[in-house]
């Protein structure tokens, strides 16, 4: 159950670090496509780059939150039923009579 728990942690800084890195490279494509007097063969490339570098990292986040929420659902379940396990099994043994008492 821990695993699980830091599997869906970790998930969490990934998507954190790739949603960084989208906003980072949605900066750089908006300086590229806004400053003026580019040279076209140079300026073309970054703003190629910068749109590519982004979409992808957008995609990554996507993709990483999503894990992330699967991961955690897991972990709140396996929880779920070993606490309704450890339950039923404490109510289990206090019912139960003991040879003496009979």
């Amino acid at each position: 159950m821990r695993w699980v728990l830091v599997g869906a942690a970790a998930a969490g800084a990934a998507c954190i670090a790739t949603t960084a890195f989208a906003y980072y490279y949605q900066h750089e494509y908006d300086r590229t496509r806004t400053s003026g007097n580019v040279d076209p063969t140079t300026g073309l490339a970054d703003y190629t780059h910068d749109r590519v570098m982004r979409d992808g990292f957008r995609d990554a986040a996507w993709i990483t939150s999503g894990a992330a929420l699967v991961t955690a659902g897991v972990a709140a379940a396996i929880i779920a039923s070993t606490i309704r396990f450890r339950r039923r099994r404490a109510c289990c043994r206090s019912s139960r009579r003991t040879p003496a008492a009979r």
